[in-house]
C-alpha cells in the first residue's frame, strides 16, 4: 500500500458506492466501466466476459465504438494464449494482473496477438481486474492503455476495489437470478406442490413462503417447519452438501438433488447461498405420482437435449449455455421447446425438477 493516497483511498470508496447503487449486472458493467478510468486512467475500458470452454469473448465496452466486431473475432484466436486470460484461469483467487507482470514488454510486442489485435484496436498495455472465475467463465474489468504501462499505484488502488467490485458484481448475478428462478416457480404447474424457504447461517428456518403444503407435514413424519427449526434430516443433508458445492456466498442456483420422504418425494434447491448479512433460499418441490407417471411416459431426451438441461439447471441462461456448447441461443431455445414438450412442463423449473430425476 505504499503508493496510493488519501485521495486515491477517497476515489475509490466513491467509485465502490456508486457502481453499488446500479440495479442488476449489466448496469453494473455499465456504470463500471465509465467510473474506473476515473479512478485509474485507461483509454479503452470494458467488461470483458470469457466463456474458457469455447474461446469466446463478450464485451461492455467504453467507448462503446473501441472494439469491433472483428476485433472480438481476431482476440478469440488467440484467446487461449492470452496472457491475462492463461493467468486468471490457472489462479482463479488471483488479483489484478498486467499483462507485463506475465510478459516482459519488449517479448510481448513481438507476439501475433500484439501485432494483429492490440496494434489494431491502439493498445499497448493491458489490466485485468477479475470479479468472477470458475472452470466455465472468466469476468473480469481490463483497463487498456496506448503508451505507458500501468504503475505499481494503479495495481494497488485497483486491488483496493477489486474484491467489493467482484461481490457487488456476484451479489447482483445472483439476486438477478433469483428473482428469475422466482418468477419461474410462480407459473410452475400448481399441482406439483413447492416451498419457498429462508434459512439463517446456521441452515435454520427463518421464513417459509408463500405456502407449507399438507404434503410437507405428511411426507416428513409430522414435522411442521417453524422459525428457529432445523429442516427435516435428509433436507437438512441435501441442503449442507448443495451449500458445500457452491462458490463462497455469490453462485446461486446449486442442481437440485432428490429426496425421499414418507410416500412422497421431492427436489430440494440452493437459489441462493446466503451470507451473514441475509438469509440463504431454498426451494423444496414436490414430486408427486402423477407428475412421475406422465414422465415415464413420454419420449426419453436425446444426449444434447439431457445437456441442455443439465446446464438449466445449473442455473445458465441461454446464452451462456450457448457460449458453453458453442451453439446460437436460437438453437438453445429450440432444444428447451422440444424439452418441454417431452416432458409436459411449461417452464424451466418444472422441466428441472421433471426431468433431472430422470438423467
Amino acid at each position: 500500500m505504499g503508493h496510493t493516497t488519501h485521495r486515491d483511498l477517497k476515489l475509490a470508496v466513491d467509485l465502490i458506492g456508486m457502481v453499488g447503487a446500479q440495479s442488476g449486472p449489466t448496469a453494473l458493467a455499465e456504470a463500471g466501466v465509465q467510473r474506473l478510468p476515473q479512478l485509474v486512467g485507461s483509454d479503452l475500458t470494458t467488461l470483458s466476459v470469457c466463456t474458457l470452454r469455447t474461446g469466446h469473448r463478450r464485451v461492455v465496452c467504453n467507448p462503446v465504438s473501441g472494439i469491433s466486431e472483428g476485433d472480438l473475432a481476431c482476440f478469440d484466436r488467440f484467446f487461449y494464449e492470452h496472457p491475462l486470460v492463461r493467468y486468471h484461469a490457472e489462479n482463479p483467487d488471483g488479483a489484478s494482473h498486467r499483462i507485463s507482470d506475465s510478459q516482459p514488454p519488449r517479448i510481448f510486442q513481438r507476439t501475433a496477438l500484439y501485432n494483429d489485435y492490440y496494434r489494431n484496436v491502439g493498445i499497448d498495455h493491458a489490466i485485468a481486474v477479475p470479479l468472477f472465475v470458475d472452470s466455465s467463465l472468466l469476468v473480469s474489468f481490463v483497463l487498456n492503455r496506448k503508451g505507458r504501462d500501468f504503475s505499481e499505484r494503479d495495481l494497488e488502488v485497483l486491488d483496493l476495489v477489486r474484491r467489493p467490485l467482484a461481490a457487488l458484481y456476484r451479489n447482483s448475478l445472483a439476486l438477478e437470478g433469483v428473482q428469475q428462478a422466482l418468477s419461474r416457480v410462480t407459473a410452475a404447474d400448481a399441482d406439483d406442490g413447492w416451498m419457498l424457504v429462508s434459512l439463517d447461517t446456521a441452515r435454520r428456518i427463518s421464513g417459509i413462503a408463500p405456502r407449507v403444503e399438507s404434503w410437507f407435514t405428511a411426507a416428513f413424519a409430522g414435522t411442521r417447519p417453524g422459525a428457529g427449526a432445523l429442516l427435516p434430516a435428509a433436507l437438512d443433508r441435501a441442503v449442507a452438501e448443495q451449500f458445500a458445492a457452491i462458490d463462497g456466498a455469490f453462485t446461486i442456483a446449486a442442481t437440485p438433488c432428490e429426496v425421499e420422504g414418507r410416500g412422497c418425494r421431492c427436489t430440494v434447491q440452493v437459489l441462493w447461498r446466503g451470507d451473514p448479512a441475509r438469509d440463504a433460499l431454498v426451494l423444496i418441490s414436490r414430486v408427486g405420482a402423477a407428475a412421475v407417471s406422465r414422465t415415464a411416459a413420454q419420449p426419453a431426451l436425446t444426449a444434447r437435449e439431457r445437456e441442455v438441461l443439465q446446464w438449466v439447471a445449473a442455473g445458465k441462461t441461454n446464452a451462456q449455455i450457448a457460449d458453453i456448447l458453442a451453439a446460437s441461443p436460437r438453437t438453445i431455445g429450440k432444444h428447451l421447446e422440444n424439452i418441454y414438450a417431452k416432458l409436459g412442463v411449461e417452464t424451466r423449473t418444472a422441466a428441472v425438477n421433471r426431468g433431472m430425476a430422470s438423467l
